[in-house]
């Protein structure tokens, strides 16, 4: 299977939202993406610092995720046991009610 991330490349995140204990991104056309499990930004870790990026590329791997944006920030998601707070680490939702869930 694809991973669900290919439907971001290209596309602009609008705007990061910090939501109580997750993260929020918005892209264009309608994507959301939510950010449950720990995460970190590189280099500078500013979250806010993506806003306005392109996602330019990604790794889905077992153990993290990696989002790679226009200016070289990238945004880091660590899918290891330990990273977990609840059922989900996180959820990709787009147009037409598409919903991806990364679960255990």
């Amino acid at each position: 299977m694809k991973s669900p991330f290919r439907n971001l490349i290209d596309l602009k995140v609008d705007k990061v939202v910090q939501v109580h204990d997750y993260i929020q991104l918005l892209f264009e056309r309608e994507w959301v993406l939510n950010v449950y499990n720990d995460f970190k930004v590189t280099p500078n870790d500013e979250l806010k610092k993506i806003q306005q990026m392109k996602l330019c590329q990604f790794s889905d791997e077992s153990d993290l995720i990696k989002l790679v944006f226009s200016e070289g920030q990238t945004l880091i998601v660590k899918m290891s046991k330990e990273a977990w707070h609840g059922p989900e680490a996180v959820s990709l939702k787009g147009p037409d009610n598409q919903t991806f869930v990364w679960n255990e």
